[in-house]
């Protein structure tokens, strides 16, 4: 559906039909020669095995009956307005659609689900004075009530024995005369929102962007089992009608189980198979349900977040499953079909190519984006912002890019359904959910902690027939609660005194998909929630847990016995023991949930006899020891009211502790990036050094699972710093063996103060207190936070530019002498640099051999053309940056600098390289293909350690330096390029290879043959025994053709001239940075063999 051009639409009208309004697909279908079925319902109404079909010209005579039978009704020929359609979704409702747009109007489809209040809010608001109802008492009930507060003419819904019967359907046809290319523009039908933030809101379809749906079909005789007031039940049923096959219809009076399921699909056979992902889990919960998905040759699932593990194991299992992404305000949006064999992205969506440019992925941070509908978009309805442009739709659905395929986009969730919890941090319910709802005794699953410490979980019993008590439920369905908390984040996961179950018999608010309605789950079961966390907070169980204890009297325990049972709490909360009673709790692993987790625990085994237990106890003792003195001490009435606290500690500690923390004067250093590998080993630097006081770290919230490792030693910490910020921190410092330092420098440590913040937000994302201390202290910036992410275009790192904006601000608000600002730039920024016109690949550190005297050196000076930057968002905005320092430089006197970084390799102690980068990977590969490449290249490595040594040196150096305008008003001398001056070549680096222990033997083959071999392991299936195979697509691009290329790390265009060569001068560097005058020889020095120590004790686990 991707591929729909303008000579696909006129393709299709030519052998289907012209499309102009809706009604066209009945009438073309009404003169079609050989007639066929175009719609399915089933025949009875308390069966759904047997079907019956409907042609096109059956269709266009019910229409017309409907027609006529509304006339008589009341309702005027040529009408404009809408009509409100109150009925279930079955053949009448279909009618009744086409024959109310037929006579003019507009059918306003309201769900069954909503309750009087929304749909009197929806007539009002769309100005609906006529409402077309069934006669269910339900229904009636309904409209009885809006009656009672709105003047509104209400109609029964035609039925069949009014629509086709003889004497209505006698006479002559009903004609309307209207201009066709007007009508096109008008509204066709109004849908509605499904209310789960608030009220449904209306949303109006025209004609045009109606028909579009119908043009994007696949052809194929199908089955949605979703309601017509629906526009994804609208849409494929167009889909298949328009192309005269059989749409067919789920019962509206047989409730929706997998049984019912299972027959219909059994009866229909049909090629495609378009559910909602709760219906495709329900298919899914049988073998045979299992085996009809197999046998269709479409299976998509619309309307909500399918689960990747639902996905994933149908995918696994053979399902030709996909995808369809859409809205209500904009139609069909794209999809996943058609991709190519052995392609299992099936949850990323490729946007269709005809209004991909009406579709903006604005940057949310984190890695995600939020998609935006912008004016001009065919199928876009409605508007609801002027950013980026007026008459923009800001959607509030938020995306992931996929890592290795160009503009994929996997649907992660919506803003109005993120958890915000007190502490800021964001929770993504839906992935924790849909694992959770997978598990055959769940119904439902809801997270809930709006503005609370921690999620909780609502658990909806599918059934009570096994008679389990709450404790023995949450006993069956707790792995599958494990297995969710292990792919989120660590404050995002459920603790098991944070789930209330709730029975079989409980209704809970939902859409028509299935799908919960949030706020009002968390409106009704706000009683429930509370007594959830008063339980936290009092030690209590919401499932009245079988595992509780009798709580312990605090008065009668002694310290020994409080030691014992603070132990007995941590490894509770841990899963393992405390390595001794004076062992810091964060150096032995415990994060913030953790500690909150080891409070409730002690809540519940003790009796505190009304005294209270700080919420912060754990992280304020540090200790086990020292928790235990408090313990006791509190439970002896040692403590007096104003004193039940951790910190209430003599005065002259008290005194000796503000002495500490201001009576230094050292420097206070903004450091962004520290959770990334230079950002780490800079950081090591600072804190270890005795001019650095404070080194604020500037952390940006964590999407990853990976970065929520707990801090090493947080009770040294500055009381500044905020927990999950000082958690990525550590889990970095741990990442490369540098942990080491907290302990061996005794104030390093409390030299770190790490918060959550964004750069791009207005006082960098910090608290106005926060934000004031650090622009009034602050006399060095280092700014190395950039997303690594090649394909990202230049838009998506514009929030990013703004952050350096920023950041530069705030060193020209110094008084006196502005902050140095040191921006980490890269190599990439002359990844095309021309030599006569020729083209040059920078990429990887690497610089070709031969002919080197017709090369281009790219000077420490700024770089002379814009186009010289490699062809990627990320490099094109390193670029962006360096004209925005040249420019603070010399129009605002900033004392800011560019460091052209190049490639970057492990570390002289540890040899830490990540293993995942491009020639960890492609060295890894020889384990699975014998073989590495022959590549006529040079490589300038430069270890992170020494390059980490040098931006310190130079941080130094430029302290003292003049301003840079100073020197040079036009062209001030603020460049360097940070690469290795001493390289060495490929084929050396293969024979050092060749020798080292644990590197099997192995053949230097052409680029061309190492690609085939590794061409070759991708089609196995190898990608996560040979990483290398997932960056297949790179190494084409670096070694897929004949021409000569440099690289550098980053990146770029394949080399057009084997006589433009790139050589990076470093004057400058080697001038200011002593650790560059005599660089190390990485081949020389050893340093391979290190990087290989390093990543041989991670492969060989799975090789």
């Amino acid at each position: 559906m991707s591929r729909l051009t303008q000579d696909r639409v006129q393709q299709l009208y030519q052998e289907y039909g012209d499309l102009k309004v809706l009604d066209d697909i009945i009438r073309h279908r009404a003169n079609d020669e050989l007639q066929a079925p175009i719609l399915g319902y089933p025949k009875y109404s308390d069966r759904i095995d047997e079907y019956e079909g409907f042609t096109g010209k059956q269709l266009d005579c019910f229409v017309d009956g409907a027609v006529k039978k509304y006339i008589s009704l009341g309702l005027e020929s040529g009408g404009r307005g809408p009509v409100g359609l109150l009925a279930p979704s079955n053949v009448d409702y279909v009618v009744s659609v086409f024959a109310l747009s037929r006579l003019g109007y507009t059918p306003l489809c309201l769900s069954l689900r909503i309750p009087p209040p929304a749909i009197l809010n929806l007539l009002k608001q769309t100005g609906c004075t006529v409402l077309v109802h069934g006669a269910a008492t339900a229904i009636t009930d309904k409209v009885a009530a809006v009656a009672s507060d709105y003047a509104v003419k209400s109609l029964p819904i035609p039925t069949r024995e009014d629509y086709d019967s003889g004497s209505i359907s006698s006479g002559p046809r009903f004609e309307r005369s209207f201009d066709r290319e007007e009508e096109n523009t008008r509204p066709a039908l109004i849908m509605h929102s499904s209310g789960s933030t608030g009220l449904p809101k209306p949303v109006t379809v025209s004609h045009r962007a109606l028909l579009t749906h119908a043009l994007q079909g696949a052809g194929m005789h199908n089955f949605n089992p979703l309601p017509w007031y629906h526009l994804y039940g609208v849409s494929t049923c167009l889909q298949a009608m328009y192309r005269a096959k059989t749409a067919n219809m789920y019962s509206a009076t047989m409730p929706l189980t997998t049984e019912n399921l299972v027959l219909a699909v059994r009866q229909l056979r049909p090629d495609a198979i378009h559910v909602v992902p709760y219906v495709l889990g329900l298919l899914a919960e049988t073998p045979e349900g299992v085996a009809h998905l197999k046998s269709a040759k479409m299976v998509t699932s619309a309307g909500a977040k399918t689960p990747d593990e639902l996905g994933d194991r149908l995918v696994g299992e053979g399902v030709n499953l996909a995808v369809v992404f859409g809205t209500t305000e904009a139609g069909l949006a794209g999809d996943t079909m058609g991709r190519a064999p052995g392609d299992d992205s099936w949850n990323y969506v490729r946007f269709y190519a005809y209004h991909r440019s009406f579709i903006h992925m604005d940057p949310l941070g984190d890695g995600l984006f939020e998609a935006v509908y912008l004016p001009g978009h065919p199928g876009l309805s409605t508007s609801n912002s002027d950013s980026p442009v007026p008459g923009s739709w800001r959607s509030k659905d938020v995306f992931a890019p996929h890592p290795t395929i160009p503009d994929a986009w996997k649907c992660i969730t919506r803003l109005d359904d993120r958890v915000t919890l007190v502490t800021g941090e964001k929770v993504l319910p839906l992935p924790i959910e849909g694992r959770i709802r997978q598990h055959p005794l769940v119904r439902e699953a809801v997270v809930v902690g709006i503005e609370r410490p921690v999620p909780g979980l609502l658990l909806f019993r599918a059934s009570d027939e096994q008679g389990l008590s709450d404790g023995d439920y949450l006993d069956a369905v707790w792995p599958a609660v494990e297995e969710a908390n292990a792919a989120a984040e660590a404050f995002s996961q459920i603790s098991r005194d944070m789930v209330a179950v709730l029975g079989a018999e409980v209704d809970y608010p939902r859409t028509d998909k299935g799908s919960i309605i949030r706020a009002q789950v968390y409106n009704g079961f706000a009683q429930v929630i509370d007594d959830l966390y008063t339980g936290m907070e009092d030690g209590t169980s919401a499932t009245g847990d079988h595992e509780q204890k009798e709580r312990l009297p605090l008065t009668g325990l002694g310290l020994d016995e409080l030691v014992a049972l603070v132990a007995g709490v941590f490894q509770e909360a841990t899963g393992r023991p405390l390595a001794s009673e004076d062992a810091d709790f964060f150096a032995a692993g415990v994060d913030s949930l953790q500690a909150l987790q080891m409070r409730r625990a002690l809540l519940r085994r003790l009796d505190l006899q009304g005294r209270h237990l700080p919420s912060n106890i754990v992280y304020e003792s540090g200790s086990g020891r020292a928790l235990a003195r408090f313990l006791h001490s509190l439970g002896q009435g040692q403590l007096q009211d104003g004193e039940a606290r951790p910190d209430a500690i003599p005065a002259k500690s008290q005194m000796e502790d503000l002495i500490s923390k201001y009576g230094g004067f050292g420097k206070t250093v903004l450091l962004t990036g520290a959770t990334g590998s230079i950002g780490a080993h800079v950081l090591a630097q600072l804190i270890t050094s005795p001019s650095i006081s404070r080194v604020f770290c500037l952390v940006r919230s964590s999407s990853s699972p990976n970065d929520t490792s707990p801090p090493t030693r947080p009770s040294d910490s500055s009381p500044s710093s905020d927990p999950p910020a000082l958690n990525r921190i550590h889990a970095s410092l741990r990442t490369r063996r540098l942990t080491h330092l907290l302990h061996t420098h005794p104030t390093a440590a409390s030299k770190i103060h790490a918060h959550t913040g964004d750069p791009s937000l207005p006082q960098l994302g910090l608290d106005e207190s926060v934000y004031a201390d650090l622009a009034s202290t602050c006399s060095l910036v280092i700014h190395l936070a950039w997303p690594v992410h090649f394909g990202l275009g230049l838009g998506s790192f514009e929030p990013h530019v703004r952050g350096l904006r920023a950041l530069l601000a705030m060193a020209l608000e110094q008084r006196g002498e502005p902050a140095v600002v040191l921006f980490g730039s890269s190599v990439g920024v002359a990844g095309r640099a021309s030599s006569g016109g020729g083209e040059v690949l920078v990429n990887g550190g690497v610089v070709t051999k031969g002919e080197e005297a017709g090369g281009v050196v790219v000077r420490e000076e700024s770089v002379p053309d814009l186009g010289w930057a490699s062809p990627m968002g990320y490099a094109q905005s390193k670029l962006v940056g360096e004209h925005m320092v040249l420019r603070a430089a010399r129009e605002a006197g900033a004392r800011a600098y560019v460091l052209r970084v190049g490639q970057v390799v492990g570390d002289a102690a540890e040899g830490v390289w990540n293993e995942k980068e491009f020639v960890p990977s492609l060295i890894r590969s020889v384990f699975f293909l014998r073989a590495l490449p022959a590549l006529d290249e040079t490589c300038a490595w430069l270890p992170v350690d020494t390059l980490a040594t040098a931006i310190v040196q130079l941080a130094d150096k430029l302290d003292s330096a003049p301003r840079p305008c100073h020197l040079d008003p036009v062209n001030p001398p603020i460049f360097y390029n940070m690469v290795n001056p001493a390289s060495f070549g490929w084929s050396d680096l293969l024979r050092v290879l060749r020798s080292a222990p644990g590197i099997p033997p192995f053949a230097e083959v052409s680029p061309a043959l190492w690609l085939a071999k590794l061409r070759a392991s991708a089609a196995l299936g190898q990608e996560e025994r040979n990483p290398a195979v997932k960056l297949l697509d790179y190494y084409e691009e670096q070694y897929g053709a004949e021409e000569v290329h440099v690289a550098n790390g980053v990146g770029g265009v394949r080399a057009a001239s084997r006589k433009s060569a790139v050589v990076f001068d470093t004057t400058a560097a080697q001038r200011d940075c002593p650790v560059l005058r005599n660089p190390p020889k990485v081949l020389e020095d050893g340093y391979i063999e290190k990087f290989l120590k390093h990543w041989l004790e991670n492969w060989k686990v799975v090789n």
